[in-house]
């Protein structure tokens, strides 16, 4: 991995001018490349949580019972994907 620059101009005596990042794992078979994409790929799915959170009603459950709430999740990621479909005809692609 490669440092990269701070973005503001003043450094503190602890910090340093450069940013370094580091990800923990215990697999030894992926190349530290194949580690950053996977990890990345968390990042993805991260956001697709945060969208079914706050626009698809996953933050606040409607109901104290395991199994309507299971269906309720399982209709809102139907509407989510068709929803998502809606917008590649809109713009004219389709994504596979």
């Amino acid at each position: 991995m490669q440092p990269t620059l701070r973005g503001n101009v003043q450094s503190d005596l602890l910090d340093g001018e450069y940013v370094y990042r580091c990800i923990l794992t215990n697999d030894t078979e992926m190349s530290n490349k194949e580690v950053v994409q996977f990890y990345n790929m968390r990042g993805c799915t991260e956001r697709c949580f945060n969208c079914m959170n706050n626009d698809f009603g996953w933050g606040h459950l409607p109901c104290s019972f395991m199994e309507t709430n299971t269906v309720f999740m399982g209709i809102m990621v139907f509407l989510h994907n068709y929803y998502r479909f809606f917008l590649c005809i809109l713009e004219g692609r389709l994504r596979t």
